[in-house]
């Protein structure tokens, strides 16, 4: 209990310093990105965002297949026995 009280007081006379020191609002205006964020938030609005980002997934994987195919050979390269 003396502990309990203890440790409140600390955080408590911790918690007053940091209300001491003031609030600095950075706005470092990413206007792009806020604009590309709320359409995709629009879009929510009328699709569904699984399938949005499913279909974005498979044209990514469409897209980068040519990178994929040399990944999945080099690895199968390194693997000893194998020709």
């Amino acid at each position: 209990m003396i502990i309990e009280v203890l440790v409140n007081l600390f955080f408590g006379l911790f918690d007053f310093l940091l209300d001491l020191i003031p609030d600095i609002k950075f706005d470092i205006g990413f206007s792009p990105l806020a604009s590309l964020v709320e359409y995709i938030g629009y879009v929510g609005n009328f699709l569904d965002m699984r399938a949005v980002s499913a279909c974005l997934a498979i044209y990514f994987v469409i897209s980068h297949i040519g990178f994929l195919v040399r990944l999945f050979n080099f690895i199968i390269r390194k693997i000893p026995g194998i020709d």
